[in-house]
């Protein structure tokens, strides 16, 4: 049975020896070196308080990563939407898995970065962005209801062209 040493057990075989008696214990081979943990920062422990510390933090900042994901799904697809211009805005929205996905990743890194907002600057840009993306897609719809227009306007003037011409052929074939 191997016998386990600790440091007080190796202090206590060592209290009386001479500097030159002294051997160094054999350390275990393992695949994490304490000297390197403590050089690197690597803390291995994390007490409850630490636990509930970061916890307490990503809950805290839920509402601004919920708001920042709601800005992100009503700005991206109106982007898209101006850039490809077939685009559907309402295909181009979040899942309900999505938004919770995103927003927990927001809250994850507003946890460890020092971004404050003040409510009035949220405000704001809320209801800039939302607003300015809603004039964005009434646009962009006016748009497309007027290139349909057009488009309805020259098959009518088309088929209205197509059925004189067809009307003059039949006239001058009954009169032959």
């Amino acid at each position: 049975m191997a016998e386990i040493k600790d440091e007080a057990a190796i202090w206590f075989e060592n209290r009386n020896a001479i500097k030159q008696d002294y051997a160094v214990p054999e350390q275990s081979t393992s695949f994490v070196d304490i000297d390197d943990e403590i050089e690197t920062g690597v803390q291995t422990d994390v007490t409850n308080k630490e636990v509930r510390t970061q916890l307490n933090m990503i809950k805290l900042n839920e509402p601004t990563a919920e708001i920042i994901t709601s800005l992100m799904d009503s700005l991206i697809p109106v982007v898209f939407v101006l850039i490809i211009k077939e685009a559907d805005n309402e295909k181009l929205k979040l899942t309900n898995n999505e938004r919770e996905t995103l927003t927990n990743a927001w809250a994850q890194y507003l946890k460890d970065s020092n971004v404050e907002m003040s409510p009035g600057v949220v405000l704001l840009g809320t209801i800039g962005i939302i607003y300015g993306s809603k004039i964005t897609m009434v646009l962009t719809e006016r748009k497309r209801n007027k290139e349909i227009e057009e488009k309805e306007l020259k098959q009518a003037q088309l088929i209205e062209k197509l059925t004189s011409r067809l009307e003059e052929l039949e006239n001058n074939g009954k009169k032959s």
